[in-house]
């Protein structure tokens, strides 16, 4: 999280501009939110994104409010910083919202590093002034712009390694249309799950309830079906099952049936595919 401050400079008062400090804010933090972002890995939207951006934005204008001076202290910037984080990323697990919220953070450090860096260069004009033992910070918005640019290029490098070593199929986005309504999952590929249907030989989804629920009522009784599983330690069982009007995965129409798992799956996906779906 990024507070531009558009401070008095050690003697001369300055004018600030609210609607350019809030348009600087708003890129500034939506490139430390997408430099996050390609980070964790975590999946958003442009709704999440923008919301997230304009509030931590807005907040960032109490710097020029001195009655608000108090929301400025660690503790709230810490809370703010959480719901951001909740906001702007899909978490569904407390580790998970940690997890986002201190690599959001990395990467506001990160950013005031770049700045300070940009500061040591023979050719800039140190903007960087101590007063009352507090540091504030008169840069010029072409310097902060090029600060984001860099922050965007190194998380984008980063995430693009991160992802090169992690197996290229191992998540998939699928969709399962029913009864005229849609829901969004984040798959694993696990090549432990060979489920098939035991009659078509269709292979089989493994989804948590708790998502499908969403669409029981669109769900007929007439497309139940029993699907029987034995796991690695022997245990055996039954799942509920149902076939959709229709399934993609990563855009790619499929024929499966998605079984009901009442377990949670994982923390970064909410279904199972066989990695031959």
């Amino acid at each position: 999280m990024y507070l531009t401050e558009f401070t008095k400079a050690a003697s001369a008062p300055m004018t600030v501009y609210i609607d350019i400090l809030l348009f600087v804010n708003l890129i500034i933090n939506g490139a430390i939110l997408f430099a996050s972002a390609k980070l964790t890995g975590a999946r958003t939207s442009f709704g999440r994104f923008a919301t997230a951006d304009a509030i931590i934005s807005v907040y960032g204008l109490t710097v020029c409010l001195p009655a608000m001076s108090f929301t400025l202290c660690t503790a709230i910037k810490t809370v703010v910083s959480v719901f951001v984080s909740m906001i702007a990323f899909r978490t569904r697990t407390v580790r998970s919202l940690l997890k986002n919220t201190c690599i959001f953070l990395f990467c506001s450090f990160c950013y005031v590093a770049v700045l300070m860096s940009i500061q040591t260069l023979p050719f800039c004009k140190s903007s960087i002034y101590v007063q009352n033992s507090e540091i504030y910070f008169n840069i010029p918005v072409p310097t902060l712009l090029t600060a984001a640019l860099f922050l965007l290029f190194a998380a984008t490098v980063a995430g693009r390694i991160s992802a090169s070593r992690k197996p290229e199929s191992a998540f998939c986005d699928c969709e399962i249309f029913i009864g005229g309504e849609k829901i969004s999952l984040r798959c694993f590929r696990d090549s432990g799950n060979m489920l098939k249907d035991p009659i078509t030989g269709d292979p089989v989804m493994i989804a948590e309830k708790c998502i499908i629920e969403k669409v029981s009522n669109s769900i007929a009784q007439t497309k139940i079906r029993f699907i029987p599983y034995r796991t690695a330690d022997g245990k055996t069982g039954i799942l509920h099952a149902f076939r959709p009007d229709k399934v993609t995965v990563n855009g790619e129409e499929k024929r499966l049936l998605i079984a009901v798992s009442d377990t949670k799956l994982g923390d970064e996906f909410n279904a199972i595919i066989g990695t031959k779906t």
